[in-house]
């Protein structure tokens, strides 16, 4: 669900923010971003725009296979166009 995947990429902007020897404070600056909807950001607690998350992966180097783990469920999603049959 939309908490679950909030709170891993929380816990993956942490890491890759501390692993660029960023302070909070020194990320949100680099994000033009308020530093307590940062810290939001990092405790799951605030969703986040298109915009911001796209800077936020670029500015703290976060991998797009980490990004696509994210939204990795157990159960399989089956889809379908309309009028097609499974």
């Amino acid at each position: 669900n939309s908490l679950q995947v909030k709170k891993r990429l929380g816990d993956m902007v942490r890491v890759s923010r501390r692993a660029k020897g960023l302070s909070q404070r020194e990320a949100s600056k680099l994000l033009k971003m308020d530093r307590g909807n940062f810290q939001k950001i990092e405790r799951g607690d605030r969703n986040i725009s298109i915009d911001n998350f796209t800077k936020l992966v670029d500015i703290l180097d976060i991998p797009h296979t980490s990004i696509l783990s994210l939204f990795k469920t157990r159960r399989v999603i089956e889809t379908t166009l309309p009028g097609e049959r499974l």
